[in-house]
């Protein structure tokens, strides 16, 4: 499976440049997080402390505004969400 995550990694423009052995590091360090249907990675607000990567699925991205929610934009397989939290 490791190596289903490397080959991952190397198509995303937020790993471009890195070398094998850089990304090797990141995918044995990773760890796999799955979420059912309706179920979030983090509230609006919330500080993120995580960089996520969808290895399979899609997510909403979504504004909670009044008693609703307004999808701002969808991320697929390959997508990462979260960069801001390695600054």
């Amino acid at each position: 499976m490791p190596q289903t995550y490397l080959h991952s990694l190397r198509r995303m423009a937020v790993f471009a440049g890195l070398k094998d052995e850089s990304l090797n590091m990141i995918v044995l360090s990773a760890t796999l997080v799955e979420r059912e249907p309706a179920e979030y990675f983090y509230l609006e607000n919330q500080p993120g402390d995580h960089l996520y990567v969808l290895i399979e699925g899609a997510v909403a991205c979504k504004k909670i505004k009044g008693n609703g929610e307004i999808v701002l934009s969808r991320l697929y397989k390959g997508d990462c969400f979260g960069e801001m939290s390695l600054i």
